[in-house]
């Protein structure tokens, strides 16, 4: 904590004049209490300002429960004394026990000790700042990657259509979605993808005689033409087909997961669990990004099914949701119309680190804040306590630039140190939050440069202002300056 030599010198002249250790002591708690005081209604001004902001964060409702009100006030005072009291008695019990004499005699030179202990405060705000911003710019990566990763499948331009259940007049509802010159494609589903709940079947594995060796693979139910809606790619075989009878309750599809798992060579035609397997579809990941790709066995059965996925073009959205909704109350006109888009549904299943994304980014620019305001009043203190050194260093002939420069050099030093601390802390930390994930980026150098850069540019245009003031004093001034 820097204590202006002003301040103490006012210690050593009110002890001269008889104040007591206990006065000077409850005189600094008291200055400490009422700073802390004042701060109380820009505080909870900040809190009513940011109650909505928190509660989108966090998806619920947050307010003020008027009962609770007496609760609050204690709360707050209580927070008043003890941070008060917490911040005050460092300085209260150190400037109430000095010496007058080594006032007197140190006020001029002031050590090397309380040049640094400032700094050391500051670098630590910077290390938290840069491991903040660092972890945010990952996380904000990390989102990206999820939000735009090839699924395979469409993650954009699909519509979903939940039927409630099984819809009497399917068949009719399917084939009028499929006659609007919008709709690219459209297919009923059982589940929708990314899949929340799945169902899942042992299979045992070819040719083993053990039939406790087995794979669990999930199941999939789907319609006719599933696929092309979906934009799947069917590497081997074919199709789900209305030429063939068979398709419907005795045939499957395996991805390709599926068939190396159960360690089937050339899978088309080969009976697997009771059914015959007529393809074979490209991989494509079943959940979301925490998972590998699961093994998948998709069949068709008969009737209709619970979901219904429209691929439209793009753009079209919105002409032809209100006709597809119409379409809906001709079939079904006492049930709720409800939808949602496979755009919607993904960025649902990574709203957890979109909203971690945003909390860590408002902790990094509070904590620059924080240090910013610290770095300016550390120069404004140092430029006090340096007077007479740099009236010196002018007089050997010292330039305004080089004390400029001087001054800005030590800054940049402690942005360093910081910066370089904050990488382990940032990498241990975000790699344990990265490893949740199945499929993740990997962590890159720009990162931490851009991180460096930030805080650097904040920081010098912070103390620049000071610094060039300060390489402007008039020698002679400076050498009076006591």
């Amino acid at each position: 904590m820097a204590i202006s030599t002003g301040r103490t010198k006012e210690i050593a002249i009110r002890k001269t004049f008889g104040a007591g250790i206990d006065k000077i002591r409850k005189q600094f708690l008291g200055e400490s209490l009422l700073s802390v005081g004042l701060g109380l209604p820009v505080a909870f001004l900040l809190m009513l300002i940011s109650l909505p902001i928190a509660g989108n964060l966090l998806h619920t409702q947050l307010h003020i429960i008027k009962s609770n009100i007496s609760i609050y006030i204690l709360s707050y005072l209580a927070l008043v004394v003890i941070i008060g009291l917490i911040s005050g008695f460092y300085t209260s019990t150190y400037l109430s026990n000095l010496n007058v004499l080594d006032i007197m005699n140190k006020a001029s030179h002031p050590s090397k000790r309380k040049y640094f202990s400032p700094y050391i405060l500051i670098a630590i705000q910077l290390v938290i700042f840069c491991s903040f911003m660092s972890g945010a710019l990952i996380i904000n990566s990390q989102y990206n990657y999820a939000i735009n990763k090839d699924m395979g499948y469409y993650t954009k331009d699909v519509l979903l259509i939940d039927l409630g259940g099984k819809l009497k007049g399917y068949s009719s509802y399917l084939n009028a979605i499929k006659s609007n010159p919008n709709v690219i494609m459209a297919a009923g589903t059982d589940e929708k993808i990314p899949l929340a709940g799945f169902t899942m079947a042992a299979i045992q594995l070819p040719n083993q005689e053990n039939k406790d060796v087995q794979v669990m693979v999930n199941l999939m139910d789907v319609d006719f033409n599933f696929f092309k809606t979906m934009g799947m790619t069917i590497t081997e075989g074919r199709d789900f087909s209305e030429e063939y009878g068979s398709d419907t309750g005795k045939s499957i599809i395996m991805n390709e997961t599926a068939v190396n798992q159960l360690g089937i060579t050339d899978p088309v035609g080969k009976m697997i669990g009771g059914e015959m397997t007529i393809g074979v579809v490209k991989d494509f990941n079943l959940f979301s990004i925490y998972s590998d790709i699961s093994p998948v066995n998709i069949l068709r059965m008969d009737g209709p099914k619970r979901q219904i996925a429209v691929h439209y073009k793009h753009g079209t959205l919105g002409s032809i949701l209100p006709w597809i909704e119409a379409e809906w109350d001709k079939i079904s006109p006492d049930k709720p119309f409800q939808y949602t888009t496979i755009e919607s549904i993904i960025e649902n299943l990574y709203a957890s680190e979109k909203n971690l994304k945003t909390i860590v980014t408002i902790f990094a620019f509070l904590t620059l804040i924080i240090a910013a305001f610290g770095l300016f009043g550390l120069t404004l203190f140092l430029v006090r306590s340096r007077t007479r050194e740099i009236g010196i260093m002018k007089v050997f002939g010292s330039s305004e630039k080089m004390i400029v420069f001087s001054s800005l050099r030590k800054n940049f030093i402690v942005v360093i140190i910081a910066a370089v601390l904050s990488i382990p802390v940032t990498i241990y930390f975000i790699s344990l939050w990265l490893n949740r994930f199945a499929y993740k980026i990997s962590i890159n150098w720009w990162v931490f440069a851009l991180t460096f850069f930030t805080a650097t540019v904040v920081v010098l245009l912070t103390v620049i202002y000071h610094s060039i003031k300060m390489s402007r004093i008039n020698p002679v001034d400076a050498l009076k300056y006591v």
